[in-house]
């Protein structure tokens, strides 16, 4: 095989270079036969006119890939709008919870002075253990 035959004849690392691969990747497929190689000169020269073709095919189409990225831009917009509406009514809310604790707090204490009494509070959850217990076992 000699250069002088058609095609496009470069050094691996042009080659490299042209197709968006590594040394390495140009060298096995020397090894494997998927590309020729001309052996005759120093530097070695590869053909990789029928690689052009098939990088070509595989290469990302950037005007579908901007369009994604701008739609996923536009995605990533709304999608923030909505959490700063979510992330102000969920304040809102915080905000009306303690207000309404506030004044459940207050009404408490003005029933408890009218009245002179303590009001009785909710026992609270029982103990773990208490829970196995029957009613009768608890009395004792």
């Amino acid at each position: 095989m000699t250069t002088d035959r058609p095609g496009h004849w470069r050094t691996i690392t042009q080659a490299a270079a042209e197709l968006s691969r590594s040394d390495r990747t140009i060298r096995r497929w020397l090894e494997s036969g998927r590309i020729e190689a001309d052996r005759s000169k120093t530097p070695l020269r590869v053909n990789i006119a029928d690689k052009l073709q098939t990088v070509a095919e595989t290469t990302p189409d950037t005007d579908r890939l901007q369009t994604d990225v701008d739609r996923l831009t536009a995605d990533n917009a709304t999608l923030e709008a909505v959490l700063s509406e979510v992330r102000g009514e969920r304040d809102h809310l915080r905000q009306a919870l303690d207000t309404s604790q506030t004044l459940l707090d207050q009404q408490q204490r003005l029933t408890q002075t009218l009245t002179g009494q303590r009001l009785i509070e909710a026992p609270g959850p029982k103990k773990w253990w208490q829970v196995w217990r029957s009613d009768e076992d608890q009395n004792i």
